[in-house]
């Protein structure tokens, strides 16, 4: 009998019921979906990617306009409203991916001093304060949640705000990856669908809400930190200045027209579609510029940059990668569209960190040897995979200076058994990832009068940072040649520092207020930015012929 498979789950495919009833007859499928429509298709929330069996399914209704015939470059499938795609064929499985699924998203982060704990949500005298506002409540707990919203990934960690102990963090996709893999075209997107991608997101998160070891009516605060795109949609903000020059957030236009004092943002939970609370705020990180974001100010807040004496070099990697460099004295920012190769966008075989994921690779003696993610079969190589590939062949002189493999097949095989390969052309797509990376180091050096030599620290985070080889890394010339006792991951800093200002309401004054005094610095408008990518997509290769 065909079946149509979830995540982990399968049910018998009965033709007449849309996905979502499907997934309404497993135990975990459901709860990954998120709808407030009871199925009407109007709230076009329930987006799912169908990777197999499309045809088995009903042709698009008016309702899945917004997402279908969009191609998901991630799961190599296409976007339906589960509530809407019915089965039509029931002689053909159907496998349907959520955006709950077992990836290798990075929870852990450093931590900060978690002894001042000094929250703006208390208990005085029986009521709960939020600030200067005060309200009866029920016996309950007082909760808050931290949530680093990134343009591929979520993650959330439920904070106990009488003790500071952390309970649990969440973490899956961002469901919004059907307006695209970057913050571009979700701009773009968000212009053609004005709001849908708020909505998608916040119903996904009224979901993970139900899961959480506390009533929903005992978070009464959530502080947001994420890139200026991801951030600003999640308020519910105008995205599209962010799309042109000068690439300003309605929220920096408004400061620096003495409009506003910060680029931080405060609204309702309610007002935002969030089922907590009614008197629940929802603070959002300042902006550094541009599309340095409220990411990039918890990583100068977590780093300690702007307590150090010496030089520190902050590397957010990812698809908008952001670079800072500086100390007490001064502090240089610059964001480099890096674009979505080194999570498997593009590639061949590339992927994002799942299991079944190559992630480690090395040669020798004209073996091929790796590792996937979980120790199963390989399907494909993720970010730290790649990088570990290219780093072998730069190390074993398969590759010239161009990255194109000396042996001119245009093609070499990873793991016969399973047809991965990797070719010239996945070379060329990461190589441009690390151009701009390297050309965005290479600049705020130069600007700050010192080589890789002079750095003190190298501090990188992110999920993909946390999982690189340093050595291979700086092989390929993705980050700059820092000695390797300077060099220090911290993990998922975007979600520490939204922790440490849920937690510490003085860290926010501090941080609004040092944000405003960092320079930053536009890449594409530096003289030298063009040769230092094109020097930067190169490879230094020995015994080069």
């Amino acid at each position: 009998m065909a079946e149509v498979r979830f995540t982990d789950e399968a049910v018998p495919a009965v033709v007449g019921e849309s996905l979502l009833e499907h997934a309404q007859r497993t135990s975990g499928a459901f709860k990954e979906i998120a709808s407030t429509c009871d199925g009407s298709g109007t709230c076009g929330e329930c987006v799912v990617c169908v990777v197999d069996g499309e045809d088995a399914l009903s042709e698009p209704t008016p309702e899945e306009e917004a997402v279908s015939g969009v191609a998901d470059d991630r799961h190599g499938g296409t976007f339906r409203l589960a509530c809407r795609a019915t089965v039509v064929d029931g002689s053909r499985d159907i496998e349907v991916v959520t955006f709950r699924r077992d990836l290798k998203i990075l929870t852990r982060g450093v931590e900060l001093d978690r002894e001042a704990l000094n929250p703006r949500v208390r208990r005085r005298d029986g009521r709960v304060v939020i600030g200067d506002t005060g309200f009866e409540v029920s016996d309950g707990g007082l909760f808050g949640l931290a949530l680093d919203v990134g343009t591929t990934t979520i993650v959330a960690e439920l904070v106990d705000l009488e003790t500071g102990e952390t309970l649990v963090k969440a973490s899956f996709e961002n469901p919004q990856r059907f307006g695209g893999s970057n913050v571009i075209n979700r701009i773009t997107y968000d212009r053609e669908r004005r709001g849908l991608l708020q909505r998608v997101l916040v119903g996904h998160l009224n979901r993970v809400f139900e899961e959480l070891p506390c009533g929903r009516q005992e978070i009464f605060e959530v502080v947001v930190a994420g890139n200026p795109t991801m951030r600003d949609l999640f308020f519910g903000l105008d995205v599209q200045p962010l799309g042109v020059s000068p690439f300003l957030s309605v929220t920096e236009t408004e400061r620096v027209a003495g409009d506003r004092e910060s680029t931080a943002l405060d609204a309702s939970a309610a007002e935002l579609g969030l089922e907590l609370h009614q008197e629940t705020r929802v603070y959002g990180l300042p902006l550094v510029a541009c599309h340095v974001g409220a990411d990039a100010a918890a990583g100068i807040l977590v780093s300690g940059m702007w307590s150090a004496t010496e030089p520190v070099l902050f590397m957010d990697i990812g698809t908008n990668t952001e670079v800072l460099l500086g100390n007490r004295d001064r502090i240089l920012a610059a964001s480099s569209p890096a674009g979505p190769a080194f999570e498997g966008a593009g590639v061949t075989f590339g992927m994002p960190g799942m299991e079944g994921a190559i992630e480690s690779v090395r040669l020798a003696d004209g073996s091929t040897d790796w590792r996937t993610i979980g120790d199963l079969p390989p399907r494909g190589i993720c970010g730290s995979g790649l990088v570990d590939l290219l780093g072998e062949l730069v190390r074993t002189g398969r590759i010239n200076s161009f990255g194109r493999l000396r042996d001119g097949t245009g093609s070499m095989a990873v793991d016969p058994e399973h047809g991965i390969t990797f070719s010239d052309r996945d070379i060329a797509e990461i190589a441009q990832a690390k151009g701009s990376n390297f050309a965005a180091q290479m600049i705020l050096m130069r600007l700050f009068g010192i080589d890789a030599d002079g750095v003190g620290a190298l501090y990188l985070a992110g999920g993909f940072a946390e999982y690189l080889d340093v050595e291979q890394a700086q092989r390929i010339g993705m980050i700059a040649s820092v000695p390797a006792d300077r060099v220090t991951k911290l993990g998922n800093a975007s979600l520490e520092g939204a922790r440490a200002l849920l937690c510490n309401q003085t860290l926010r004054t501090e941080l609004e207020e040092r944000v405003r005094e960092v320079e930053h610095v536009r890449l594409e408008q530096d003289p030298d930015f063009l040769d230092l990518f094109v020097d930067g997509m190169r490879f230094h290769v020995a015994d080069e012929r």
